[in-house]
Protein backbone atom coordinates (compact mmCIF):
# COMPACT_ATOMS: atom_id res chain seq x y z
CA UNK A 1 0.00 0.00 0.00
CA UNK A 2 2.76 2.32 1.05
CA UNK A 3 4.57 1.78 -2.25
CA UNK A 4 1.24 2.52 -3.75
CA UNK A 5 0.86 -1.17 -5.67
CA UNK A 6 -2.44 -1.67 -4.54
CA UNK A 7 -5.36 -0.17 -5.51
CA UNK A 8 -7.72 -2.39 -3.82
CA UNK A 9 -8.21 -3.76 -0.21
CA UNK A 10 -10.42 -6.14 1.37
CA UNK A 11 -10.12 -7.01 5.42
CA UNK A 12 -11.86 -6.95 8.58
CA UNK A 13 -12.60 -3.97 10.67
CA UNK A 14 -8.79 -3.15 11.26
CA UNK A 15 -8.29 -2.61 7.68
CA UNK A 16 -9.39 0.66 8.05
CA UNK A 17 -5.84 1.13 9.55
CA UNK A 18 -4.15 0.41 6.44
CA UNK A 19 -1.68 3.10 4.96
CA UNK A 20 -3.97 4.63 2.60
CA UNK A 21 -2.71 7.42 -0.04
CA UNK A 22 -5.76 7.99 -2.06
CA UNK A 23 -8.47 6.60 -0.33
CA UNK A 24 -11.46 7.54 -3.14
CA UNK A 25 -14.27 4.73 -1.84
CA UNK A 26 -14.61 2.74 1.41
CA UNK A 27 -17.62 -0.27 1.22
CA UNK A 28 -18.73 -1.82 4.66
CA UNK A 29 -20.29 -5.17 3.57
CA UNK A 30 -22.94 -6.06 6.24
CA UNK A 31 -22.91 -3.07 7.91
CA UNK A 32 -24.99 -3.95 10.81
CA UNK A 33 -23.28 -6.63 12.06
CA UNK A 34 -22.04 -6.57 16.16
CA UNK A 35 -18.75 -7.68 15.24
CA UNK A 36 -17.54 -4.52 13.18
CA UNK A 37 -17.61 -3.09 17.22
CA UNK A 38 -14.31 -3.91 19.06
CA UNK A 39 -15.85 -4.68 22.77
CA UNK A 40 -12.60 -6.57 24.52
CA UNK A 41 -9.39 -4.12 24.09
CA UNK A 42 -8.75 -1.03 23.58
CA UNK A 43 -9.29 1.35 21.17
CA UNK A 44 -13.12 0.21 21.54
CA UNK A 45 -13.89 1.35 17.96
CA UNK A 46 -16.97 0.97 15.84
CA UNK A 47 -15.51 0.02 11.83
CA UNK A 48 -18.29 1.06 10.25
CA UNK A 49 -18.86 4.84 12.23
CA UNK A 50 -15.16 4.91 12.02
CA UNK A 51 -15.14 4.35 8.07
CA UNK A 52 -17.59 6.82 7.47
CA UNK A 53 -15.41 9.19 9.57
CA UNK A 54 -11.93 8.06 7.15
CA UNK A 55 -14.02 9.00 4.02
CA UNK A 56 -15.17 12.40 5.58
CA UNK A 57 -11.50 12.82 5.86
CA UNK A 58 -10.19 11.45 2.37
CA UNK A 59 -13.60 13.50 1.17
CA UNK A 60 -14.29 10.21 -0.08
CA UNK A 61 -17.84 7.84 -0.84
CA UNK A 62 -19.11 5.45 1.79
CA UNK A 63 -21.27 2.72 0.88
CA UNK A 64 -22.68 0.95 3.73
CA UNK A 65 -24.28 -2.49 2.21
CA UNK A 66 -27.13 -4.91 4.31
CA UNK A 67 -30.08 -6.68 3.31
CA UNK A 68 -30.96 -5.93 6.93
CA UNK A 69 -29.50 -2.24 7.82
CA UNK A 70 -29.38 -1.49 11.26
CA UNK A 71 -31.66 0.73 13.47
CA UNK A 72 -29.33 3.36 13.40
CA UNK A 73 -28.58 3.47 9.65
CA UNK A 74 -31.92 3.56 8.70
CA UNK A 75 -32.64 6.16 10.86
CA UNK A 76 -29.87 8.76 9.81
CA UNK A 77 -31.37 7.64 6.10
CA UNK A 78 -34.35 8.69 6.99
CA UNK A 79 -33.30 12.08 8.32
CA UNK A 80 -31.66 12.24 4.82
CA UNK A 81 -27.71 12.29 6.57
CA UNK A 82 -27.48 9.40 4.47
CA UNK A 83 -28.93 8.41 1.06
CA UNK A 84 -31.08 5.63 0.51
CA UNK A 85 -30.23 3.38 -2.48
CA UNK A 86 -33.10 0.39 -2.32
CA UNK A 87 -33.03 -2.99 -4.34
CA UNK A 88 -36.82 -3.53 -4.86
CA UNK A 89 -35.82 -6.80 -6.95
CA UNK A 90 -33.51 -9.97 -6.78
CA UNK A 91 -31.11 -10.42 -8.69
CA UNK A 92 -32.28 -13.70 -9.55
CA UNK A 93 -36.22 -13.29 -9.61
CA UNK A 94 -36.87 -16.98 -10.10
CA UNK A 95 -36.93 -18.01 -6.94
CA UNK A 96 -39.18 -17.80 -3.98
CA UNK A 97 -39.49 -18.27 -0.03
CA UNK A 98 -42.78 -19.28 1.66
CA UNK A 99 -42.61 -19.07 5.59
CA UNK A 100 -44.48 -21.44 7.44
CA UNK A 101 -45.23 -20.59 11.62
CA UNK A 102 -45.45 -22.96 14.34
CA UNK A 103 -46.72 -22.80 17.56
CA UNK A 104 -44.51 -24.95 19.42
CA UNK A 105 -47.01 -24.15 22.56
CA UNK A 106 -50.17 -26.12 20.74
CA UNK A 107 -47.89 -28.82 19.12
CA UNK A 108 -46.78 -29.48 23.20
CA UNK A 109 -50.22 -29.17 24.23
CA UNK A 110 -51.50 -32.11 21.22
CA UNK A 111 -48.31 -34.39 22.18
CA UNK A 112 -47.17 -33.25 18.54
CA UNK A 113 -43.37 -33.33 19.18
CA UNK A 114 -40.17 -35.20 19.21
CA UNK A 115 -38.00 -33.71 21.59
CA UNK A 116 -36.97 -30.03 20.17
CA UNK A 117 -38.66 -30.99 16.53
CA UNK A 118 -42.60 -30.86 15.79
CA UNK A 119 -44.24 -33.28 13.84
CA UNK A 120 -44.95 -31.24 11.11
CA UNK A 121 -41.14 -30.04 10.96
CA UNK A 122 -40.01 -34.00 11.07
CA UNK A 123 -42.60 -34.28 7.94
CA UNK A 124 -40.74 -31.29 5.97
CA UNK A 125 -37.59 -32.42 6.67
CA UNK A 126 -38.51 -36.48 5.25
CA UNK A 127 -40.20 -34.75 2.43
CA UNK A 128 -37.41 -32.63 1.72
CA UNK A 129 -34.48 -35.42 1.56
CA UNK A 130 -37.01 -38.34 0.10
CA UNK A 131 -37.06 -35.80 -3.05
CA UNK A 132 -33.23 -35.74 -3.02
CA UNK A 133 -32.88 -31.80 -2.05
CA UNK A 134 -31.54 -30.92 1.21
CA UNK A 135 -31.94 -28.73 4.35
CA UNK A 136 -30.91 -26.44 6.46
CA UNK A 137 -31.68 -26.91 10.37
CA UNK A 138 -30.70 -23.53 12.90
CA UNK A 139 -30.36 -23.12 16.34
CA UNK A 140 -27.58 -20.08 17.10
CA UNK A 141 -26.60 -22.54 20.59
CA UNK A 142 -23.46 -25.13 20.31
CA UNK A 143 -22.69 -27.78 22.67
CA UNK A 144 -25.12 -30.62 23.07
CA UNK A 145 -26.99 -29.23 26.34
CA UNK A 146 -26.92 -25.76 28.07
CA UNK A 147 -27.46 -26.77 31.80
CA UNK A 148 -27.30 -29.52 33.84
CA UNK A 149 -29.34 -29.43 37.02
CA UNK A 150 -30.00 -31.79 40.12
CA UNK A 151 -33.62 -32.39 40.52
CA UNK A 152 -33.43 -32.41 44.08
CA UNK A 153 -32.20 -29.41 45.07
CA UNK A 154 -31.97 -27.14 41.71
CA UNK A 155 -27.84 -27.23 41.79
CA UNK A 156 -26.30 -25.85 38.61
CA UNK A 157 -22.74 -26.47 38.03
CA UNK A 158 -21.37 -23.13 37.52
CA UNK A 159 -17.86 -22.16 36.02
CA UNK A 160 -15.84 -21.01 38.90
CA UNK A 161 -14.06 -18.38 37.42
CA UNK A 162 -17.56 -16.61 35.69
CA UNK A 163 -21.05 -16.25 36.88
CA UNK A 164 -22.42 -18.77 33.76
CA UNK A 165 -23.77 -22.42 33.68
CA UNK A 166 -21.08 -24.58 32.19
CA UNK A 167 -22.09 -26.20 28.78
CA UNK A 168 -21.85 -29.94 28.11
CA UNK A 169 -20.77 -31.76 24.87
CA UNK A 170 -20.99 -35.21 24.35
CA UNK A 171 -18.68 -36.02 21.77
CA UNK A 172 -15.56 -35.50 24.15
CA UNK A 173 -17.76 -35.79 27.39
CA UNK A 174 -16.23 -32.36 28.77
CA UNK A 175 -18.37 -29.53 30.47
CA UNK A 176 -16.85 -26.10 29.32
CA UNK A 177 -17.31 -22.09 29.98
CA UNK A 178 -17.95 -20.53 26.59
CA UNK A 179 -16.41 -17.27 28.31
CA UNK A 180 -13.15 -18.53 29.84
CA UNK A 181 -12.77 -21.63 28.07
CA UNK A 182 -12.23 -23.38 31.78
CA UNK A 183 -13.03 -27.42 31.04
CA UNK A 184 -14.17 -30.15 34.07
CA UNK A 185 -15.46 -33.78 33.52
CA UNK A 186 -19.37 -33.63 34.41
CA UNK A 187 -20.58 -34.72 37.54
CA UNK A 188 -21.11 -37.55 39.39
CA UNK A 189 -23.56 -36.20 41.89
CA UNK A 190 -24.73 -33.16 43.09
CA UNK A 191 -22.29 -31.28 44.88
CA UNK A 192 -24.79 -29.70 47.15
CA UNK A 193 -26.97 -32.36 48.34
CA UNK A 194 -25.09 -35.54 47.02
CA UNK A 195 -28.25 -36.65 44.89
CA UNK A 196 -27.09 -38.50 41.49
CA UNK A 197 -30.20 -37.21 40.20
CA UNK A 198 -28.73 -35.12 37.44
CA UNK A 199 -30.73 -34.22 34.20
CA UNK A 200 -29.45 -32.38 31.11
CA UNK A 201 -31.73 -29.20 30.24
CA UNK A 202 -32.03 -27.27 26.99
CA UNK A 203 -30.39 -28.32 23.93
CA UNK A 204 -27.91 -26.76 21.59
CA UNK A 205 -26.71 -28.46 17.77
CA UNK A 206 -24.88 -31.27 19.30
CA UNK A 207 -28.23 -32.72 20.78
CA UNK A 208 -30.79 -31.60 17.88
CA UNK A 209 -27.79 -33.71 15.44
CA UNK A 210 -28.20 -36.46 17.60
CA UNK A 211 -32.09 -36.28 17.60
CA UNK A 212 -31.95 -36.54 14.01
CA UNK A 213 -29.49 -39.03 13.11
CA UNK A 214 -32.26 -41.24 15.44
CA UNK A 215 -35.51 -39.75 13.91
CA UNK A 216 -33.87 -39.77 10.13
CA UNK A 217 -31.01 -42.62 10.46
CA UNK A 218 -30.46 -43.37 6.72
CA UNK A 219 -30.13 -39.59 5.88
CA UNK A 220 -26.46 -37.87 6.00
CA UNK A 221 -26.75 -35.19 8.81
CA UNK A 222 -23.63 -33.23 9.83
CA UNK A 223 -22.95 -30.12 12.24
CA UNK A 224 -21.82 -26.89 11.37
CA UNK A 225 -20.26 -25.01 14.32
CA UNK A 226 -17.38 -23.34 16.30
CA UNK A 227 -16.75 -26.95 17.68
CA UNK A 228 -17.19 -29.22 14.70
CA UNK A 229 -15.11 -26.66 12.31
CA UNK A 230 -11.86 -26.73 15.12
CA UNK A 231 -9.85 -29.14 13.25
CA UNK A 232 -7.68 -28.02 10.18
CA UNK A 233 -9.70 -28.16 6.77
CA UNK A 234 -12.93 -29.33 8.75
CA UNK A 235 -14.98 -26.64 7.66
CA UNK A 236 -13.97 -26.83 4.24
CA UNK A 237 -14.47 -30.64 4.02
CA UNK A 238 -18.04 -30.19 5.99
CA UNK A 239 -19.12 -27.56 3.44
CA UNK A 240 -17.65 -29.82 0.61
CA UNK A 241 -19.46 -33.01 1.48
CA UNK A 242 -22.81 -30.63 1.51
CA UNK A 243 -22.16 -29.22 -1.71
CA UNK A 244 -21.74 -32.32 -3.34
CA UNK A 245 -25.37 -33.31 -1.77
CA UNK A 246 -23.55 -36.04 0.19
CA UNK A 247 -25.06 -34.66 3.39
CA UNK A 248 -28.49 -33.90 3.10
CA UNK A 249 -29.57 -32.01 5.99
CA UNK A 250 -27.06 -29.27 7.93
CA UNK A 251 -27.20 -28.06 11.20
CA UNK A 252 -25.88 -25.25 12.28
CA UNK A 253 -25.56 -22.01 14.33
CA UNK A 254 -24.99 -18.26 13.07
CA UNK A 255 -21.46 -19.39 10.75
CA UNK A 256 -24.11 -21.10 8.87
CA UNK A 257 -26.39 -17.89 8.33
CA UNK A 258 -24.69 -15.66 5.61
CA UNK A 259 -22.61 -15.73 2.75
CA UNK A 260 -23.16 -19.42 1.88
CA UNK A 261 -25.26 -20.07 -1.97
CA UNK A 262 -26.18 -23.46 -1.42
CA UNK A 263 -28.19 -24.20 -4.58
CA UNK A 264 -30.11 -27.42 -3.72
CA UNK A 265 -32.14 -26.11 -0.11
CA UNK A 266 -35.39 -26.39 -0.22
CA UNK A 267 -36.25 -26.29 3.25
CA UNK A 268 -34.92 -23.81 6.24
CA UNK A 269 -35.95 -25.34 10.15
CA UNK A 270 -35.92 -22.93 12.57
CA UNK A 271 -35.84 -24.75 15.86
CA UNK A 272 -36.38 -22.18 18.47
CA UNK A 273 -37.59 -19.30 16.62
CA UNK A 274 -37.58 -17.07 20.53
CA UNK A 275 -34.36 -17.54 21.40
CA UNK A 276 -33.16 -14.30 21.15
CA UNK A 277 -36.21 -12.63 21.34
CA UNK A 278 -35.79 -12.17 24.61
CA UNK A 279 -32.45 -11.46 25.36
CA UNK A 280 -31.96 -8.40 28.03
CA UNK A 281 -30.23 -6.08 25.82
CA UNK A 282 -32.45 -3.33 23.42
CA UNK A 283 -30.96 -4.87 20.14
CA UNK A 284 -32.66 -8.15 20.60
CA UNK A 285 -35.90 -7.52 18.63
CA UNK A 286 -33.19 -5.55 15.33
CA UNK A 287 -30.56 -9.20 15.97
CA UNK A 288 -33.32 -11.61 15.75
CA UNK A 289 -34.84 -10.22 12.86
CA UNK A 290 -31.06 -9.85 10.72
CA UNK A 291 -29.98 -13.12 11.96
CA UNK A 292 -33.56 -15.00 10.99
CA UNK A 293 -33.98 -13.44 7.68
CA UNK A 294 -30.20 -14.37 6.91
CA UNK A 295 -30.71 -17.56 7.60
CA UNK A 296 -34.20 -17.85 5.37
CA UNK A 297 -32.04 -16.40 2.68
CA UNK A 298 -30.12 -19.81 2.57
CA UNK A 299 -33.03 -21.06 0.68
CA UNK A 300 -35.31 -19.74 -1.99
CA UNK A 301 -32.28 -19.52 -4.30
CA UNK A 302 -31.56 -19.56 -7.89
CA UNK A 303 -34.77 -21.42 -9.69
CA UNK A 304 -35.99 -23.20 -6.21
CA UNK A 305 -38.86 -22.73 -4.27
CA UNK A 306 -38.17 -22.40 -0.44
CA UNK A 307 -39.49 -22.72 2.65
CA UNK A 308 -38.56 -21.73 6.16
CA UNK A 309 -40.91 -23.03 9.29
CA UNK A 310 -40.43 -20.78 12.74
CA UNK A 311 -41.13 -23.02 15.22
CA UNK A 312 -41.93 -20.59 17.93
CA UNK A 313 -44.25 -20.16 21.27
CA UNK A 314 -45.33 -16.72 20.09
CA UNK A 315 -45.30 -16.81 16.62
CA UNK A 316 -47.96 -13.80 16.78
CA UNK A 317 -44.84 -11.69 18.00
CA UNK A 318 -44.14 -8.75 15.70
CA UNK A 319 -40.48 -9.02 15.18
CA UNK A 320 -41.48 -12.33 13.97
CA UNK A 321 -44.16 -11.43 12.05
CA UNK A 322 -42.05 -8.98 9.85
CA UNK A 323 -39.80 -11.55 8.99
CA UNK A 324 -42.50 -14.12 8.14
CA UNK A 325 -43.98 -10.93 6.12
CA UNK A 326 -40.41 -10.00 4.54
CA UNK A 327 -41.09 -6.38 5.85
CA UNK A 328 -37.89 -4.32 7.35
CA UNK A 329 -39.99 -1.42 7.93
CA UNK A 330 -42.13 -2.95 10.37
CA UNK A 331 -39.73 -3.69 12.25
CA UNK A 332 -38.02 -0.40 12.31
CA UNK A 333 -41.06 1.31 13.19
CA UNK A 334 -41.63 -1.34 15.99
CA UNK A 335 -37.95 -0.59 17.46
CA UNK A 336 -37.53 2.68 16.71
CA UNK A 337 -40.77 3.22 18.71
CA UNK A 338 -39.69 1.58 21.60
CA UNK A 339 -36.54 3.25 21.80
CA UNK A 340 -37.87 6.37 21.62
CA UNK A 341 -40.09 5.40 24.47
CA UNK A 342 -36.87 4.33 26.42
CA UNK A 343 -34.33 6.93 25.10
CA UNK A 344 -31.99 4.22 23.29
CA UNK A 345 -29.87 4.50 20.15
CA UNK A 346 -30.21 5.87 17.81
CA UNK A 347 -32.63 8.68 19.78
CA UNK A 348 -30.00 8.98 21.93
CA UNK A 349 -25.87 7.94 22.50
CA UNK A 350 -24.78 5.79 25.14
CA UNK A 351 -21.46 5.76 27.17
CA UNK A 352 -21.08 2.58 28.80
CA UNK A 353 -18.67 2.29 31.92
CA UNK A 354 -18.23 -1.03 33.61
CA UNK A 355 -16.54 -1.72 36.72
CA UNK A 356 -13.82 -4.73 37.32
CA UNK A 357 -12.73 -5.83 40.71
CA UNK A 358 -11.47 -9.18 41.70
CA UNK A 359 -13.93 -8.73 44.84
CA UNK A 360 -17.54 -8.41 44.45
CA UNK A 361 -18.31 -6.40 47.43
CA UNK A 362 -15.07 -3.89 46.12
CA UNK A 363 -17.02 -3.94 42.61
CA UNK A 364 -20.66 -3.03 44.09
CA UNK A 365 -18.91 -0.24 46.12
CA UNK A 366 -17.03 1.55 44.04
CA UNK A 367 -19.90 1.08 41.45
CA UNK A 368 -22.21 2.69 43.65
CA UNK A 369 -19.53 5.74 44.76
CA UNK A 370 -19.56 6.32 41.39
CA UNK A 371 -22.93 6.05 40.14
CA UNK A 372 -23.37 8.98 42.82
CA UNK A 373 -20.81 11.34 41.55
CA UNK A 374 -22.40 10.85 38.11
CA UNK A 375 -25.94 11.61 39.06
CA UNK A 376 -24.62 15.16 40.79
CA UNK A 377 -23.65 16.35 37.99
CA UNK A 378 -25.15 14.29 35.02
CA UNK A 379 -28.83 13.68 36.95
CA UNK A 380 -31.45 11.40 35.54
CA UNK A 381 -29.03 10.68 32.31
CA UNK A 382 -27.43 8.14 34.28
CA UNK A 383 -28.85 4.37 34.52
CA UNK A 384 -27.89 1.80 37.15
CA UNK A 385 -25.46 0.57 38.47
CA UNK A 386 -26.25 -3.20 37.55
CA UNK A 387 -25.59 -6.14 37.01
CA UNK A 388 -24.50 -7.58 33.40
CA UNK A 389 -26.33 -10.55 32.05
CA UNK A 390 -23.18 -12.46 32.79
CA UNK A 391 -21.44 -10.74 36.06
CA UNK A 392 -18.33 -12.81 36.57
CA UNK A 393 -16.07 -13.29 33.61
CA UNK A 394 -12.44 -14.80 34.36
CA UNK A 395 -12.64 -14.17 37.71
CA UNK A 396 -13.36 -10.51 37.12
CA UNK A 397 -16.61 -9.23 39.06
CA UNK A 398 -18.35 -6.83 36.66
CA UNK A 399 -20.86 -3.74 37.52
CA UNK A 400 -22.42 -1.50 34.30
CA UNK A 401 -23.30 2.11 33.96
CA UNK A 402 -25.02 3.54 31.59
CA UNK A 403 -24.77 7.57 30.67
CA UNK A 404 -27.92 8.32 28.14
CA UNK A 405 -27.35 11.47 26.11
CA UNK A 406 -29.62 13.40 24.02
CA UNK A 407 -28.19 14.49 20.92
CA UNK A 408 -29.80 17.56 20.56
CA UNK A 409 -29.53 18.98 23.58
CA UNK A 410 -26.97 17.35 25.70
CA UNK A 411 -23.03 19.11 25.41
CA UNK A 412 -21.04 15.81 24.58
CA UNK A 413 -17.37 17.08 25.51
CA UNK A 414 -18.94 18.32 28.42
CA UNK A 415 -20.38 14.79 29.82
CA UNK A 416 -17.77 13.48 28.54
CA UNK A 417 -15.40 15.33 30.99
CA UNK A 418 -17.78 14.89 33.94
CA UNK A 419 -16.91 11.06 33.38
CA UNK A 420 -13.49 11.55 33.31
CA UNK A 421 -13.27 13.67 36.32
CA UNK A 422 -16.10 11.10 38.25
CA UNK A 423 -13.68 7.96 37.27
CA UNK A 424 -10.17 9.64 38.15
CA UNK A 425 -11.76 10.79 41.68
CA UNK A 426 -12.54 6.46 42.22
CA UNK A 427 -9.26 5.51 40.95
CA UNK A 428 -7.79 7.92 43.64
CA UNK A 429 -9.67 6.26 46.54
CA UNK A 430 -7.54 3.66 48.23
CA UNK A 431 -9.96 0.97 48.51
CA UNK A 432 -10.71 0.99 44.68
CA UNK A 433 -7.09 1.40 43.27
CA UNK A 434 -6.87 -2.06 42.45
CA UNK A 435 -10.21 -1.89 40.46
CA UNK A 436 -10.28 -1.11 36.80
CA UNK A 437 -12.80 0.95 35.03
CA UNK A 438 -13.98 0.93 30.97
CA UNK A 439 -15.18 3.44 29.05
CA UNK A 440 -16.72 2.11 26.23
CA UNK A 441 -18.61 4.88 23.75
CA UNK A 442 -22.09 3.52 21.86
CA UNK A 443 -21.84 -0.11 23.48
CA UNK A 444 -22.83 -2.58 21.45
Amino acid sequence: LRSKAINVIVGPRSAIFSPFYDLGLIIVDEEHENSFKQNEKSPRFQGRDSALVLAKLWNANAVLGSATPSIESMYFARLEKYQLVELKHKYSESGSISFIPLDFKTAVAKNKVKEMFSYEMIEHLKEVTENNRQAIVFHNRKGFVPETQCKSCGWVPHCPNCDIALTYYKYNQLMRCHYCGFKSKPPAECEDCGSNNLELEGYGTEKITEVLKELLPDVGIERFDQESTRKKKAHKEILQRFDSGETKILVGTQLLAKGFDFKNVDFVGVVNADHMLYFPDFRSGERTFQLLTQVAGRTGRHNNKGKVMLQSYKPEHPILEAIMSNNYYMMFEEELEERTNFHYPPISRLIKIQIKDFDALTAERASRILGDLLRQSLKDRVVGPSKPPVSKINRWYLRDILVKIDKKEDNLGLIKSEIRKACLSIKSMDDYKKSRLVINVDPN
